[in-house]
């Protein structure tokens, strides 16, 4: 049964269990695609800062969103992060 306060424990299980058979990408995705359910946004996803750089990269989108967006870094100056 699952608790009304914690909606996402089943599908955080879900996850756990997955990750096992899992490469790192497709895991991330499915994380993201979590993550974007859990805030009910349209979608979410996981960024790694390049302190070097500036700049901030996309590590995993959703799998339904353009992978096309994993190429282009974000300057941290022109991202929500600052």
């Amino acid at each position: 049964m699952a608790d009304d306060r914690t909606p996402g424990v089943a599908e955080f299980a879900r996850l756990v269990r997955a990750a096992q058979g899992l490469e790192l990408h497709p895991f991330l995705q499915e994380v993201a695609a979590a993550a974007g359910e859990w805030t009910r946004s349209e979608t979410a996803a996981i960024l790694e800062l390049d302190d070097s750089a500036g700049s901030l990269r996309i590590l995993a989108t959703p799998p339904a969103q353009p992978q096309a967006l994993l190429q282009a870094p974000i300057p941290v100056e022109q991202s929500v992060s600052k």
